[in-house]
């Protein structure tokens, strides 16, 4: 247990996903009295900010990650001077920082250049064996030599039955402590399951990606006759939907709000990302899941849990969303938990 220590905690801004799932893991640190400093950019950081708004916060340059291209490869390749030069940048400045704020313990939620060696460094990842075709040899040696800088790796997963599947095997750690923390989510299982909502439509992710998919799914459900509720995924939207009366829109829905749409949705269309799989766990449902075109992590576990007859997966292209209602039930879904009765209540 991290008691009384002076903390940093750096967060990668790529979609939402790792800020949320880093939301618990601060909670649980300031209740052992810790003293905790925010780091990331983006809508990351100002979620981080919403969130904790008492606590200092730093700025950290972008990565800015693009899926531009369907081709996987070509996407690591021509950004992967950015991502060093990044690295490079966000080192210096947390130890710019720590001059100041004599850090004892950073943890960093996949940022590379986020340690010292003046500290206890931990590294946040379910990814210690990066899915990423012809390249993994390659991109699996740079990957791990980073980590390397590190004293632990917290692995957000059940040692158990793994819901990362092998994307988590830590064979080649031998010289890190490697903690199974548990899966991360920050939702709550709220109302009465399966009670209002046919379909939920939960959008997350990296552009273009995320328009992209938002205007193929708009394309097939503004025709469907049933309810459905579109969660756009967007801090800051630049543009407005307007779309048939049996579509709710909800451009973000803070923890309380996509707590209730996922739990009293019937079924749910959304990106196969890791910390979304970690809320599904823990609220359940029957899922589509549709992969983000050129991120191998992501169709690896969309295939993981089909195998496990957990849910349908579809890619992007060949996205078809009639036939996956009418199929829902051939798969199992999430397990559905004990439902608490308040948003008040702790889960």
């Amino acid at each position: 247990m991290i008691r009384d220590k002076r903390i940093l905690v750096a967060v990668l801004n790529w979609g939402l996903g790792h800020a949320t799932r880093s939301i618990p893991i601060i909670r649980h640190l300031l209740e052992q009295n810790n003293t905790i400093d925010l780091a990331s950019d983006g809508d990351a950081l100002d979620l981080l900010k919403d969130e904790f708004e008492d606590l200092k916060s730093i700025m950290l340059p972008s990565y800015s990650i693009q899926y531009s291209s369907r081709n996987m490869h070509w996407n690591m390749a021509s950004q992967f001077p950015h991502v060093r030069s990044t690295i490079r940048l966000e080192h210096q400045k947390i130890l710019q920082n720590h001059r100041e704020r004599k850090y004892e313990i950073i943890i960093s939620d996949n940022r590379y250049g986020c340690h010292l060696p003046q500290c206890h460094n931990i590294f946040i990842s379910h990814q210690l064996n990066l899915k990423v075709g012809i390249l993994g040899g390659l991109i699996n040696h740079i990957h791990r030599k980073k980590i390397q800088n590190f004293q632990e790796v917290w692995v957000p997963d059940y040692e158990d039955r793994r819901l990362s599947g092998d994307l988590s095997n830590p064979k080649w750690l031998k010289h890190l402590t490697v903690r199974w923390i548990g899966p991360q989510s920050r939702l709550k299982q709220i109302g009465s399951p399966n009670s209002d909502i046919d379909i939920a439509i939960v959008l997350s992710g990296p552009e273009p990606q995320r328009s992209n998919f938002e205007q193929k799914l708009i394309k097939q459900f503004s025709s469907l006759p049933h309810k459905i509720i579109l969660v756009r995924g967007l801090r800051n939207p630049t543009t407005n939907l307007d779309l048939p009366g049996n579509t709710t829109i909800l451009n973000y829905a803070d923890a309380e709000i996509l707590s209730r749409v996922i739990n009293q949705s019937k079924f749910i269309i959304c990106r196969s990302g890791y910390s979304t799989i970690m809320d599904l766990d823990n609220l359940g449902g029957k899922v589509l899941f549709v992969p983000t075109p050129g991120q191998p992590e992501q169709m690896y576990l969309a295939e993981y849990f089909e195998q496990k007859n957990i849910a349908e997966m579809q890619s992007q292209l060949n996205l078809d969303i009639t036939s996956a209602w009418s199929r829902r039930n051939d798969y199992s879904g999430f397990p559905i938990r004990a439902i608490l009765t308040s948003c008040c209540t702790d889960s």
